[in-house]
């Protein structure tokens, strides 16, 4: 591609040159033809023509400039739009499925025992088919990474692959954005379907979101965090288990790895 680009720049530089030449020759025609002394031949306009001439033999390279100052300008817009649309996704993220990190854990709190049936309704109510209930997962051993290690320490596993990105907010250097995604390696076979259930760090108001499966497969999800933890995730009504140590991640950034 680029052979073809600079064989049709080819003809344009040479018309350039050529009218730069003429410019060129007029100014010295200006010179020569002129009985006045040298000093009083360099008037206004043959210095004008020696301008142009010089502005048309530059004008390739300017324009080249030009528009290289230009694509600085575009990807700099363009950084600030992909940031912009991260953060709307974040702040979307976290009142969908409140899943706000605070500074510190937050303290456990034991969940209150299960309510008795009343004599009136009969048998426990159950929850509507529409919202299959997950098998109840409990966190491993590690107090500062409570899904380390159950659930089976594989991001992928029965054709789903639990992946992540982990990049610095750019308006604060103690945060970081996480892209967590969930999908089938093999969309036309096993494609993902129903909910998917992260478990996030308990530092999080809502450290166990489940996330319906979009039309195209895939479940994601958008957070903002300020170090890593494991994730763990429940596919496929709870028979496909997945768990990702973000502190593993090579391409995220060391301070997040290590806080």
């Amino acid at each position: 591609m680029s052979k073809a680009i600079n064989k049709k720049s080819d003809p344009i530089q040479a018309i350039l040159n050529c009218l730069a030449g003429a410019a060129f020759i007029g100014a010295v025609l200006r010179v020569t033809a002129s009985g006045k002394d040298l000093f009083d031949r360099l008037d206004t306009t043959t210095l004008l023509y020696l301008a142009v001439a010089g502005a048309l033999l530059m004008m390739r390279q300017v324009k080249s400039l030009a528009f290289g100052d230009f694509k600085v300008e575009l990807d700099q817009v363009k950084k600030v739009a992909e940031e912009a649309r991260s953060i709307a996704q974040i702040a979307d993220n976290a009142a969908q499925y409140q899943v706000t990190q605070q500074p510190t854990p937050l303290p456990k709190i034991a969940p209150p025992p299960a309510a008795a049936a009343s004599p009136q309704s009969g048998a426990p109510q159950t929850t509507p088919a529409s919202t299959p209930q997950l098998p109840p997962i409990a966190p491993g051993t590690h107090d500062d990474d409570p899904w380390k290690g159950v659930f089976g320490e594989k991001p992928e596993m029965n054709n789903r692959r639990l992946s992540a990105v982990v990049t610095p907010m750019a308006d604060d250097s103690d945060w970081y954005k996480i892209h967590l995604v969930v999908e089938s390696t093999s969309p036309k076979n096993a494609p993902l379907k129903g909910t998917v259930q992260f478990f996030l760090h308990d530092s999080f108001n809502n450290d166990r979101p489940q996330v319906p499966v979009r039309q195209d497969g895939i479940a994601e999800l958008y957070l903002k965090a300020w170090g890593a933890f494991t994730v763990g995730v429940l596919a496929d009504e709870g028979a496909t288990r997945l768990e990702l140590d973000l502190a593993e991640l090579p391409d995220a950034p060391y301070k997040f790895r290590i806080n």
